[in-house]
């Protein structure tokens, strides 16, 4: 059964090996997996200007690609029928329970209207809670102020700079929604959400629920919210680039950085750190319907529920990161969901996720593929000439 092809993958290296060389990135390490024919490819250095040569091993922060994660280990609760999507969390977060809304999300925060139903776990699972990140132009929304200054306003991962558990849910509880909940989709918030509700859930930390339902059965023995001072070595710097400039700026060292130690807070909406061949393990058991060597993580209908797009054609006019964002593309259970054909890599039904610090993961049932690529610099990947090239090399190399 034809696979990858070996010459043609050349050019995943060849494109990644120009950015390295130009100065974009320090280095990359990217793998696909087509029928079980897997090909790894590293190149560049661990840091800008220098540093170790980049390893198969090298442990990345994945940032957004927690959510996916988050989302298996919240089904494999909904099939032992200890949650169910379609109930109010209230039972287990009170404090989201008898919301208010905002009138306008640009109005102030006293202007509301009560909710017209509870927050449930599809809502966190799906983005429709009522409150999530938005876009602070044209005006200053007080919304987003308070949010940010209670700790729960979302941008880049800072696990070090979280509220606890509680604090969070606390702050988020003081605040209106900002839309009704089910309206509309909006980034992020669901799947912090999501992680407090777990850990209630078995009054257990995020950490460990995470290591029982996903990472001990799939192998992912270097997945984690934090790096022991034993593999610090293999974690790189982060790199956050400047909007305005374009240029990398350091945003985490390793040693006494913000990962080398466990956070107060342990985010599933962007808090782990991974590697190419833990994530390969993640990817191939969606890939394989929930199955993994020695069993099942999730039954096939969970898989197909959690990859199917959840939102309809009204709440796609409504949202996403700009104009047009889901005409090709929706959202399932803590990941995207691909609706049309609109690029050479764009199969209908690949769903995955990105991570803002510089990661990408995708599956693609139609073409029994997985394809991960792990980098250090921060920057939106769906605009980002880096994993533009990166998907299409790939899927040039389909045999």
């Amino acid at each position: 059964m034809a696979g990858l092809s070996t010459t043609r993958m050349r050019r995943v290296r060849d494109a990644l090996a120009r950015y390295v060389d130009n100065g974009t990135l320090p280095g990359a390490v990217a793998v696909a997996s087509r029928h079980g024919d897997t090909h790894v490819e590293t190149v560049g250095t661990t840091e800008l200007g220098g540093g170790t040569p980049m390893r198969e091993d090298t442990i990345f922060r994945i940032a957004s690609m927690t959510k996916p994660v988050a989302a298996v280990a919240a089904m494999t609760f909904v099939e032992e029928c200890r949650l169910r999507l379609d109930d109010p969390v209230d039972p287990l977060l009170p404090e989201l329970a008898d919301r208010r809304v905002l009138v306008s999300v640009d109005g102030p925060l006293d202007d509301t209207v009560p909710a017209a139903r509870p927050i449930t776990l599809r809502d966190l699972l799906t983005f429709r809670p009522g409150f999530g990140m938005l876009d602070d132009t044209p005006v200053g929304r007080p919304i987003l102020a308070a949010a940010r200054r209670l700790g729960v306003g979302g941008g880049p991962p800072h696990p070090a700079a979280m509220p606890d558990p509680d604090a969070f849910l606390r702050g988020l509880g003081e605040l209106p929604l900002m839309y009704q909940p089910g309206e509309r989709w909006l980034y992020h918030t669901g799947s912090d959400v999501l992680g407090v509700l777990l850990e209630r859930l078995v009054d257990r930390p995020l950490d460990e629920v995470l290591q029982e339902r996903v990472f001990d059965p799939l192998g992912m023995v270097d997945t984690a919210f934090s790096v022991p001072a034993d593999r610090i070595h293999r974690l790189p710097p982060a790199y956050l680039v400047d909007h305005e400039t374009g240029e990398p700026e350091l945003l985490d060292h390793a040693e006494g950085g913000e990962w080398a130690s466990p956070p107060p807070f342990r985010s599933a909406g962007g808090g782990l750190v991974s590697t190419a061949a833990d994530f390969l393990a993640f990817g191939t058991m969606m890939l394989r319907q929930g199955r993994y060597e020695g069993g099942r993580v999730l039954s096939r209908p969970s898989v197909r529920l959690m990859t199917t797009d959840q939102l309809t054609r009204e709440q796609k006019a409504l949202s996403g990161f700009f104009p047009g964002y889901f005409d090709h593309q929706g959202w399932g259970f803590g990941m995207c969901v691909l609706t049309g054909r609109n690029t050479l890599a764009a199969t209908p039904g690949r769903f995955g996720w990105y991570g803002g610090l510089g990661t990408a993961w995708a599956t693609d049932p139609a073409e029994d593929l997985v394809a991960i690529l792990l980098t250090q610099r921060s920057e939106f990947p769906e605009l980002s000439p880096v994993h533009q090239d990166f998907w299409t090399s790939v899927y040039q190399a389909v045999d």
